[in-house]
């Protein structure tokens, strides 16, 4: 962005020197970008075809110098608001750490910086809740049933019952918490390889699964620890080692599912038509 914003204008790029190009790249290089290097001149190499490239296709068929000035306006109303939303993310996590200052929560493999705070605030107490059952009725992660004709239909969508932000956010979270965690992988290894059921069906009983562990840290006060089949603490890199080596599901087993998918739908489809 803060290239587009400056420097847009093809003539503007091809008259600039390298080295001035070079340094406000140095000056606006985010994250783990290198500031100087072959990297940098690269990116400045590319710029400048681009910029001929531009020169030679339009000409003076198009006015450079308004587009740059209505480019690097909007890029000012994005920029506000990347800063609007970045100090709203942080007075959440101020709030968050106030009412979980150990980050209970944070512990599950799964539950990130967005999910926590949102289970904070929709739970408020987890004394609301008297059971595992209980809480996981609230959260309502169950795919919609469609068995119509004696046949059950896959790949339905999630029931309309409970909190949705919840519940949404905890599929997405569970799809995380299968790649990272062995027993949580294991469950979604088996759903789909031995059971037959869909990838929706699966992330769903790992998403209940990730709902008990959170009413047991937050009924305990202490922190999930990632462990292996035997019981023992693992760090992440081992945790996905073991994944990776047991608990891989099959490109061949996915397409399976989905083929299967399609069939029954099909089916279902040609059934309606003849009852009709």
């Amino acid at each position: 962005m803060a290239l587009l914003q400056k420097w847009f204008h093809p003539s503007d790029v091809l008259k600039a020197r390298r080295t001035t190009l070079a340094k406000y790249v140095g000056a606006h290089a985010g994250g783990n970008h290198p500031r100087s290097g072959p990297f940098v001149e690269t990116l400045i190499t590319g710029l400048r075809e681009a910029a001929q490239y531009a020169q030679n296709l339009h000409g003076t068929h198009i006015d450079f110098s308004e587009l740059q000035f209505e480019i690097a306006t909007e890029i000012e109303n994005v920029l506000k608001k990347i800063q609007i939303v970045g100090n709203l993310e942080q007075h959440i996590a101020d709030l968050y750490k106030h009412l979980d200052p150990q980050a209970l929560l944070l512990s599950i493999p799964g539950v990130g910086r967005h999910l926590a705070p949102t289970l904070i605030g929709i739970l408020q107490n987890i004394e609301r809740f008297h059971s595992e059952k209980h809480l996981r009725g609230f959260c309502g992660l169950f795919p919609r049933r469609a068995d119509s004709g004696g046949v059950e239909r896959a790949g339905q969508t999630l029931t309309q019952g409970s909190n949705n932000r919840i519940k949404h956010a905890l599929y997405l979270a569970a799809d995380t918490a299968r790649k990272t965690d062995p027993e949580l992988a294991e469950l979604y290894w088996r759903l789909m390889t031995v059971k037959g059921h869909h990838h929706k069906q699966a992330l769903c009983a790992v998403a209940n699964r990730i709902v008990n562990r959170i009413f047991s840290v937050l009924k305990r006060g202490k922190p999930y620890e990632v462990r292996d089949r035997e019981g023992n603490g693992i760090t992440m890199c081992e945790a996905k080692a073991i994944i990776l080596e047991r608990y891989t599901v099959g490109e061949n087993i996915r397409a399976g599912r989905r083929s299967n998918r399609i069939e029954k739908n099909s089916c279902n489809r040609k059934n309606c038509l003849r009852s009709r």
